[in-house]
């Protein structure tokens, strides 16, 4: 069988690798696997299909990706089509109309259901799997990490000081947060190295030892990045069996994309949910392309990808949609015979026969530019840069178009090297933008934060203050004698004094707009030819800091220790990698790890392409994979804990220089392969040999192959500056654009809290600023005690009421509203299953020695039948399927013009309803003129719960439900479980406003309906809400009125049509 991948008929099998070589279209064949088996299998649904992937805009690609060709096919196959002549289109259309109307309807559905489907990173999964083990997902912050570990290592070598001689504590923080989240990599030592075996050893164990403290700590608050390791010990422990089951049952396939960037760890999580050679029901299809491994510094481990790929079935794409056949020709000689790592070799790829190839001139296809570098140093800017002027020179052509400077890439390995040449090219007057070539914390502009920082943290400071004004920031020259003037200071003072006041109280986005405010600091910064670059890393900085302090107000202390964490991310890392400052036509300068994915129409390759270990590697500790033959007691993923006391092993340091070599040509490989029309590799030559010697073709780079030009340095033309054409010049031209005379607000974003923060006369500063978690019903703190309740002797009138005098306030409410969220209903064994999710959210002091009450009381409000308009089921009857929790929203309002008001959904009720409705004297609160609110733009919540319920059998019914943990006993009541009456419930209701966002909420789920589930009247469908105040639901004996409600539940009835008026109404019809 050939292992060439066949997108119509290739099974999904349990082991399946499918290696995509680069721009053979490897995401187009995720897309087509998952349409191909959504439209062939009914018992299939999108949501048993999970794809996890290296990034979130990886994930955010394939998830649109998928929803596109999920539309675009239904549609193909409705049609009777094949436009694009789409290869899983043309399987799918059946000759039988009503086969292809099946399919269509299939793929349909996957679309209605698609916010079902997880197509999500690494980390995603592996919280999905820890919250199915019932352990808590909340992560605390690296920070957290990074000074737990410190703390315990401190400790651990203040323990070893009597018996040890001075450790070096920063390298042994090193190995430990290297350590931290890698079970399966041990610490190691060369004996024949390490001079004293004894103090190695001691080592050895402070480090094991530090490393278990520290996960132990861990397991109750991971971080982002321990979350794998945490998966990992969930899928390794006794009762992995109940979670595994659990994955299984909601999943069919996991796709593994980019799987080449995975590591071991992963793997066997992977392969736990999905054992190779195991009668299970799902399948583990792993995508990527080992060529493309370049990610060892973020953990990627190649060899654990291909140990697991050698156990599997592997296909691979053969066929390049992205590059003219005369790109693919020259790199096919180029790279013909080459390996990118043991069991890694060079795969030749042709292009489809109905390619049109473009027309090039001034420039050949494949080219290699020599450059004479006989001391092995990395001259390659300059060539670079004339390279690029030449094909600007030359008036070069595309396809008859002339090259412009947006049509070439410059790709780099390292961000130093990006900025010589775009130095280089900006003295040629050639425009240059740079991307992922350097870290933002490390520019200028970094600087000059920090010195505002500083100069906040202590503005009386006049040294401090003369600093910052002598920054881009103030503009003022550090020769200029106002530096010397004390009333000049004084005044600067004065607005570091604000600014200080503002960073506290508001925060880092209200600093910087105060900053921008300014007319002197704009004109400052934006001044001269990098004005835009400065601007552009001036906000890069401020969304980092934003971030790294969690959005809210800080001291100038605390934003400078945010600094500092943010200058020690590894430069690599694409939080700091620096945003392109322009999109103005210009020549992009980018490292070759952020253009891995993307192409371009031309690419010059710049780089020394050395085989060596760098500097900065050898700094750091080793971590490779032992061999049998390397001769040591253990083999596999080992640290060398050497590097602690500076004795690496030579078999590390040979290791890693494979390792390097071989990372490389793959770097070498995704930089080429990254142009659809011309490439050109610049190669030193007269110096090292390079990885473009020891990987290519020599005959090609002798220039004996016809596919392959090679041009050496002195053929390019004499450099000179660079004049855009007359068309482009022209665009240039700036015109003041003119002010309009007024502004008139259109649009704000608000929620039910911001409705009542206004209707209460709150001050607010812009409607469109609301916060939907602004605010809260039930005040701010933990009330203990509050004057008016019912007092401790009064009666419960039933035999338990565990809730009944438990704390109320916000904290509490939002404590249960999370162990509500989690709990199972249905769970075989209720009262211990809600015991451990209570236990994982009720941690604080004051509430822990109210754990068993909480459990109880949450246990007998599962088991409460809901009566009223809901029937006689109970939450527990309804389980999860019937429920959905939390579920957020965004719902477009009309344009502010068409004058909709919050009042105008209490005369919408008033026309609804009968005058002994339960909401009647509600709605006419609601049109009181307090409620004249503008609602326009968008309005957001997240509503609790939302219950289906089968009233007659066959017909759904949706119930909007929120828990609610207010205390509603009174001095003077006689029995405790009297303040949950009807009544009662209804007066609380009216007093927090609570109608009115469950109708807010009805109209957001009718539209949701409308849109998920065309096939409903969802009109008819939403028969009302039921607000559970859950203190009173103490099961069967939870007392029932005349009327069929119970206490602890009100529950309220839609009149037919009510909930689309209310749609209507807030779309702007009939205003």
């Amino acid at each position: 069988m050939s292992d060439v991948l066949n997108l119509e008929t290739q099974s999904l099998e349990n082991g399946l690798f499918i290696e995509a070589s680069a721009g053979t279209g490897k995401t187009y064949s995720v897309a087509a696997l998952v349409v191909r088996e959504l439209a062939m299998n009914d018992d299939l649904s999108i949501s048993q299909i999970l794809v996890t992937t290296f990034t979130r805009n990886a994930a955010a690609e394939l998830r649109d990706r998928i929803r596109r060709r999920l539309v675009r096919t239904a549609e193909s196959l409705k049609n009777n089509s094949n436009e694009d002549s789409d290869v899983i289109v043309d399987f799918l259309l059946d000759p039988s109309e009503e086969v292809r109307t099946e399919r269509a309807n299939r793929l349909m559905r996957a679309v209605v259901e698609f916010d079902t489907a997880t197509i999500a990173t690494i980390h995603s999964v592996c919280s999905k799997i820890i919250s199915l083990s019932a352990e808590s997902t909340k992560m605390a912050g690296e920070e957290v990490q990074d000074r737990l570990i410190a703390e315990v290592v401190n400790d651990a070598l203040v323990a070893q000081a009597f018996v040890s001689p001075t450790l070096p504590e920063k390298k042994i923080v090193e190995v430990v947060k290297q350590l931290i989240g890698e079970p399966l990599t041990q610490t190691w030592f060369d004996q024949s190295v390490v001079t004293d075996i004894a103090l190695m050893n001691r080592i050895d164990s402070v480090i094991k030892g530090c490393v278990a403290k520290i996960e132990e700590e861990l397991r109750q608050a991971p971080t982002f990045d321990y979350l794998i390791r945490r998966a990992f010990q969930v899928i390794g422990s006794d009762e992995v069996e109940g979670v595994l089951a659990e994955f299984r049952r909601r999943y069919q396939y996991l796709i593994v994309d980019e799987a080449q960037d995975t590591d071991s760890q992963q793997w066997q999580i992977f392969r736990g949910i999905f054992p190779m050679g195991e009668d299970i029901s799902g399948s583990l299809i792993a995508v990527g392309d080992p060529k493309q491994s370049i990610y060892k510094f973020r953990g990627a481990d190649i060899d654990a990808y291909r140990a697991e790929r050698d156990l599997g079935t592997t296909r691979t794409l053969r066929t390049n949609f992205r590059s003219d056949t005369e790109v693919i020709n020259g790199l096919n000689v180029l790279f013909g015979e080459s390996e990118f790592g043991a069991g890694i070799p060079y795969v030749a790829v042709d292009v489809p026969e109905e390619k049109k190839n473009v027309v090039l001139s001034g420039m050949s296809p494949v080219e290699i530019l020599n450059v004479p570098d006989p001391s092995g140093t990395t001259a390659v800017a300059s060539p670079a840069a004339r390279r690029v002027s030449q094909y600007l020179q030359t008036s070069a052509t595309i396809d008859g178009h002339v090259v412009r400077p947006s049509d070439i890439v410059v790709l780099v390995r390292s961000g130093w090297q990006g900025q010589l040449i775009e130095r280089e090219l900006r003295e040629l007057n050639i425009p240059a933008v740079s991307t992922g070539t350097a870290s933002v914390m490390n520019s200028e502009t970094a600087e000059h934060w920090r010195v505002l920082l500083r100069s906040l943290e202590r503005f009386a400071d006049a040294g401090r203050v003369r600093h910052v004004v002598g920054t881009p920031l103030f503009g003022v020259p550090l020769s200029s004698a106002a530096l010397l003037d004390d009333a000049f200071i004084g005044s600067i003072q004065e607005t570091l004094a604000e600014w200080a006041a503002i960073l506290r109280k508001q925060g880092v986005p209200a600093l910087t707009a105060a900053l921008l405010s300014d007319p002197g600091t704009i004109m400052s910064l934006s001044a001269g030819l990098s004005g835009e670059r400065r601007l552009t890393d001036f906000s890069h900085i401020a969304d980092l800091l934003n971030a790294e302090t969690n959005g809210v107000g800080c001291s100038a202390t605390d934003a400078l220790d945010a600094f500092t964490r943010l200058v020690e991310v590894d430069d690599s890392s694409e939080l700091v990698s620096r945003r392109v400052e322009s999109d103005s036509s210009a020549v992009q300068i980018m490292t070759i790890h952020v253009s891995k994915g993307l192409e371009f129409p031309l690419v010059v390759v710049a780089d020394s392409w050395k085989e060596e270990i760098s500097t900065n590697q050898k700094k750091k500790l080793p971590i490779i994979r032992l061999q049998k033959e390397d001769g040591q007691s253990i083999e596999g993923r080992v640290a060398d804990v050497g590097f602690v006391t500076g004795e690496v092993s030579t078999i590390s340091l040979q290791r890693l220089q494979e390792e390097a070599s071989e990372e490389a040509a793959r770097l070498l490989y995704v930089a080429a392969t990254r142009a659809k029309h011309h490439v050109c590799i610049v190669r030193p030559i007269g110096g090292k040999v390079t990885v473009i010697d020891n990987r290519m073709s020599a005959t090609a780079l002798a220039g004996e192959s016809d596919d392959v030009k090679v041009l050496n340095v002195d053929e390019l033309l004499e450099t000179s500056t660079y004049t855009p054409s007359t068309s482009e010049a022209d665009k240039k031209k700036l015109k003041v654009a003119e002010s309009p005379s007024a502004v008139t607000q259109t649009y704000r974003r608000t929620s039910f809290t911001g409705i009542t923060e206004l209707q209460k006369g709150g001050s607010v500063v812009g409607a469109a600023r609301i916060d939907s978690r602004a605010g809260t019903e039930e005040g701010e703190r933990l009330y203990i005690r509050s004057v008016g309740y019912a007092s401790n002797k009064t009666l419960l009138g039933v035999d338990q009421m565990p809730l009944a005098r438990i704390p109320g306030g916000a904290h509490i409410g939002k404590i249960l509203h999370e162990v509500y969220e989690h709990i199972d209903p249905s769970h075989e064994d209720l009262p211990n299953h809600v015991s451990t999710i209570v236990r994982r959210y009720v941690t604080g002091k004051l509430l822990s020695e109210h754990g068993q009450n909480i459990i109880e009381g949450i246990v007998l409000s599962l088991l409460t039948p809901l009566g009223g308009a809901v029937g006689n089921i109970s939450l527990a009857n309804l389980g999860l399927k019937n429920r959905v929790a939390e579920m957020s929203f965004e719902m477009s309002l009309a344009h502010l013009t068409a004058g909709v008001k919050a009042s105008d959904i209490g005369r919408l009720l008033q026309a609804s309803i009968s005058s002994d409705d339960l909401l009647s004297p509600y709605a006419e609160t609601l049109c009181d003129p307090s409620f004249d609110i503008s609602l326009a733009g968008l309005i957001n919540g997240s509503i609790d719960a939302l219950l289906r319920v089968e009233i007659e059998a066959g017909v759904p019914r949706f119930f909007i439900s929120d828990y609610k943990s207010n205390r509603l006993d009174r001095d003077g009541d006689e029995l405790m479980i009297d303040a949950y009456s009807t009544e009662r419930m209804l007066h609380e209701m009216e007093h927090h406003h609570y109608p009115l966002q469950a109708l807010i909420y009805g109209a957001a789920i009718y539209r949701f309906l409308r849109w998920r589930a065309p096939h409903l009247d969802a009109d008819a469908a939403i028969a009302g809400f039921a607000y559970m105040f859950i203190r009173g639901m103490v099961g069967d004996v939870t007392p029932v009125d005349a009327h069929g409600n119970r206490n602890g539940i009100l529950t309220w009835t839609a009149p037919a049509g009510f909930w689309s008026k209310l749609s209507d109404l807030f779309a702007g019809g009939g205003k």
